[in-house]
């Protein structure tokens, strides 16, 4: 299994970035960058196109106490991959750290190489962290 982790420290307090994150998952799956994203309740489809080929990908929340949110691949071209966001105090602000862990298998693993989904991924990573960073800037300008 091949795995992918970025973490960032932010200027605010552990609760609300965790809130940010529950309460908005759409705006961060979006913040990725995919072409297309959809939610359904717990479901969440997804698709990125790459080159000629587009990949469509459905994920489910997954209840984990351990961490803020998981969301958990239930459909695509991965034989596995899920995706944690774990907030943690760290001195006068908060920790967030986003894995995500996958294994190649089926049409994908034909198709993708390791090092290309782990470049992709970092940077979609990047840009939800980017983006949560960005809307809790907003949020203490607006208060």
């Amino acid at each position: 299994m091949a795995s992918v982790e970025r973490s960032r420290v932010l200027d605010a307090d552990p609760d609300v970035v965790e809130e940010l994150l529950t309460g908005d998952v759409e705006g961060l799956v979006t913040a990725a960058g995919y072409d297309s994203v959809s939610i359904d309740g717990e479901r969440i489809e997804i698709e990125q196109r790459l080159g000629l080929a587009t990949l469509s990908l459905t994920f489910r929340r997954r209840d984990d106490e351990d961490v803020s949110l998981a969301l958990e691949q239930t459909a695509g071209h991965f034989e596995t991959m899920w995706t944690e966001y774990d907030v943690q105090p760290a001195g006068d602000g908060t920790e967030l750290t986003a894995r995500t862990e996958f294994t190649l298998g089926g049409v994908a693993g034909s198709v993708l190489d390791e090092t290309l989904v782990r470049r992709q991924r970092t940077t979609e990573l990047d840009a939800q962290l980017d983006d949560v960073e960005r809307r809790l800037a907003e949020k203490a300008t607006a208060e």
